[in-house]
């Protein structure tokens, strides 16, 4: 039997984690893992410095007695005790939409400076690896979970993945702890509660070490992931990487220089460098079948969830999901919004248009007070100042190098029925300031944050 102050002499090891936290915040469930970690904190942690955050998922008739359980057990241990009441959706995997609905209270709760606890453990560690290795990832995959990693606006620690959970539980009679058991953790149904009561005994009567073996396994893969980024990094460097209006940019050449192998790392890691939700070997698969051997003149496009990658004049774009999804695109050409005193205004795909003063430069500020905005609706012309005539919008964005998927969603400010500026690209000529005139420069702002959920494919 393991040695109850296992738990405390292991969690020791994190200390200076703890005490350079603003504030520590354990994920309470109110399970036997979570609640072992909340009690072995609470007894060296000052109580101001720790916090139990519970997510009432509502998808058990025991959900709110689970709740006012833990509420409880926080008064004894008297630590601060919040809970959050989330709904969960029904469409698709029940427990993928759990776990990213919970990480959103995560990266919502969480402040800068502040560290947010998880319970899992080596044979939670042992069970990710084997679920992974069954639906076929990578190294990176199969390198499991990461001890810590950034949440938001804080950072998240897994302090206990060193400790088996027989060292847990030995822990938790030992102090007679009372946690929840949810019924779901015993179903069959999930892959997960499959691979832990029914695969994981099978194999540990033939391996009685085998989490500690499989753990090796994931320390491995994790090197061998650390060695892909390193590769990664410098391919990426000699690809003349930019940021983009929206997104982000790679010399396509330089790219097709590469083998296949290394250009799918460097694919993979550009996604998750920008916080992206990962795309699949199909998806990067699928660029190599339909980006790479694109006609030059051609608009391709290969999609995922997370994202989408582009091509356009020899360079390959990594695009972040339209905030609200496609749908918040598909009408664009009928909207019409007012725009008094050229404040911040937010625009249908997430996006902002807002404007700063500038003395004799910009927009006249003597249209300010009339204008509105609208998107292409076709037939449209402008004349820059540099220009002798006016062109149509097409052969202007063409000419600047305008990438085409953004051209829809290119801001027109008109003053009345006279288009006044294209964005921060044009002003319109007649509606320029003057020298010495007051007026103020445009700023077009396209969101690129993807959500900065980045649930582990766990709890």
């Amino acid at each position: 039997m393991a040695s109850t102050a296992d738990v405390q002499e292991h969690l020791t090891s994190f200390k200076s984690w703890f005490a350079s936290a603003s504030r520590v915040t354990v994920a309470y469930s109110g399970g036997l893992d979570s609640h072992v970690l909340l009690h072995a904190l609470a007894s060296w942690l000052e109580p101001g410095h720790l916090q139990a955050l519970h997510i009432n998922h509502q998808l058990s008739p025991q959900a709110d007695s689970w709740q006012a359980h833990c509420a409880e057990i926080c008064a004894n241990l008297q630590v601060a005790f919040i809970s959050r009441k989330i709904t969960v959706s029904t469409s698709g995997s029940l427990e993928t939409a759990a776990r990213e609905a919970r990480y959103r209270v995560f990266v919502e709760t969480l402040r800068k400076g502040e560290l947010l606890l998880l319970a899992h453990h080596a044979n939670d560690q042992a069970e990710t690896v084997l679920f992974r290795l069954m639906r076929r990832h990578g190294a990176r995959g199969l390198a499991g979970m990461p001890v810590s990693r950034p949440l938001g606006a804080g950072r998240l620690l897994r302090p206990l993945l060193g400790l088996k959970r027989e060292a847990l539980r030995d822990y938790a009679l030992h102090y007679r702890l009372q946690w929840v058991e949810d019924e779901s953790n015993v179903s069959l149904q999930h892959d997960r509660n499959y691979l832990r009561h029914r695969v994981m005994p099978v194999l540990t009567q033939r391996w009685p070490d085998l989490v500690e073996r499989i753990n090796t396994a994931a320390d491995r893969c994790r090197t061998a992931a650390d060695l892909s980024d390193t590769l990664a990094r410098a391919d990426l460097s000699e690809l003349l990487p930019r940021d983009e209006r929206l997104g982000w940019s790679v010399d396509m050449t330089r790219l097709l220089a590469l083998n296949s192998e290394r250009r799918g790392n460097v694919l993979h890691y550009l996604v998750r460098d920008k916080a992206l939700k990962t795309c699949s070997a199909a998806v990067v698969a699928e660029v190599e079948r339909s980006l790479y051997g694109a006609a030059c003149d051609a608009n391709p496009q290969v999609a995922w969830s997370g994202g989408s990658w582009r091509r356009y004049r020899q360079r390959l774009y990594l695009l972040p999901p339209v905030k609200g999804g496609e749908g918040a695109m598909a009408n664009l050409a009928s909207v019409d919004l007012a725009w008094p005193e050229a404040q911040s205004l937010l625009l249908p795909d997430g996006g902002r248009l807002y404007a700063s003063k500038a003395q004799g430069a910009g927009l006249a500020a003597r249209f300010e007070g009339g204008l509105h905005v609208r998107f292409r609706r076709g037939g449209e012309r402008c004349r820059p100042a540099n220009r002798s005539a006016s062109a149509p919008l097409k052969k202007l964005f063409q000419e600047a190098g305008l990438e085409p998927w953004l051209r829809e969603r290119v801001p027109l400010v008109y003053a009345g029925d006279e288009l006044a500026a294209v964005g921060d690209l044009w002003i319109n000529r007649g509606f320029e300031a003057r020298e010495s005139e007051p007026g103020f420069r445009l700023h077009w702002h396209l969101s690129q944050s993807a959500s900065p959920v980045k649930p582990d494919m766990v709890a």
